[in-house]
């Protein structure tokens, strides 16, 4: 009785997902999986993401300016003077650099920064690598501060051009979280420093609607970054792609919305990629369910959508 007690509990779950599913065998596909994947494509925006990156510390050049974006800037700065730090909206400037031995003997560096309000006060950032070794590396960002260089760069490049937003979210008057239609055509009109985690706000407008939208950005293709230039922007229309989708369901898509019988391109473009999949069939059918964080779940039938959950 005890063996058949141990075979029932390790087939139970299996029967119990086979009747719930309609699944035979149910392999899973992780949010990891469909990044690493991802990561094999090198799309236009991509590379044209990697060309808006920081410049490298050899680039500097004395007097290049930066603004203090969080207070925090006290934890990791030091002051030549009374020890207080420029405050958040401040701007600092780049002084030099100056090598000096750790604790252990090696060589460090120290960034050295003056405050536009006060020249005579030097700011210290320090960094645990030779000047050597920061000189060599192709882009440099220090915490808590913007590069107004950087932004300035951006904007001469993105200002004026014709993009395609990949996501319905917008901010307004300076935070105010708004959705409207996505791969619509906006104008971009100009860049601004963003915050500490997002250092570019792109700021747009779209044909017809007089307010002016943002979207906070990274600069260049950081793997560790959500909000990358190709996470949220195409270079072309989105509806050329895909000629065979009906208008019906295109329009569901720009506002985030599914329909009976959509096939997985036409989800994925209207709710971005699950994260996990499961796969499996049965004798005549093959099936899938995706899993999204916020709890939504996609079932497909042969690759068509049938049954949803919001």
């Amino acid at each position: 009785m005890r063996f058949f007690r141990l075979i029932l509990s390790l087939l139970l779950p299996l029967l119990l997902t086979g009747c719930f599913t309609g699944i035979e065998s149910t392999p899973r596909i992780t949010a990891s999986d469909v990044k690493r994947e991802n990561a094999q494509i090198v799309s236009p925006e991509k590379s044209y993401g990697s060309s808006l990156v920081a410049d490298s510390l050899s680039q500097w050049r004395r007097g290049r300016e930066f603004r203090v974006v969080d207070s925090r800037i006290k934890l990791l700065f030091t002051s030549t003077s009374d020890g207080s730090l420029p405050p958040v909206g401040s701007v600092i400037r780049y002084l030099d650099l100056m090598p000096v031995p750790s604790l252990l003997g090696d060589t460090v560096t120290l960034v050295r920064f003056t405050s536009a309000n006060n020249p005579a006060d030097t700011l210290n950032y320090k960094m645990d690598a030779t000047p050597q070794e920061l000189r060599s590396r192709p882009s440099l960002t220090i915490p808590f501060v913007i590069d107004l260089e950087l932004v300035s760069k951006i904007d001469s490049m993105l200002k004026g051009k014709t993009l395609y937003p990949l996501t319905p979210t917008r901010y307004v008057n300076g935070g105010e979280r708004v959705l409207r239609s996505k791969f619509m055509p906006v104008t971009v009109v100009s860049v601004t420093p963003g915050n500490t985690d997002f250092p570019l706000s792109v700021n747009f407008t779209q044909s017809g609607d007089p307010v002016t939208y943002s979207l906070l950005m990274s600069a260049g293709t950081g793997k560790l970054s959500t909000r990358n230039f190709d996470s949220l922007f195409s270079l072309t229309d989105p509806r050329a792609n895909y000629p065979l989708i009906t208008d019906e369901n295109w329009e569901a898509i720009t506002h985030g919305m599914v329909r009976p019988d959509m096939t997985r391109d036409e989800c994925r473009l209207s709710l971005g990629s699950p994260a996990e999949v499961l796969h499996g069939h049965s004798y005549s059918s093959t099936y899938e369910r995706w899993i999204y964080p916020s709890g939504t779940m996609l079932e497909f039938e042969d690759g068509l959508l049938k049954n949803f959950r919001r």
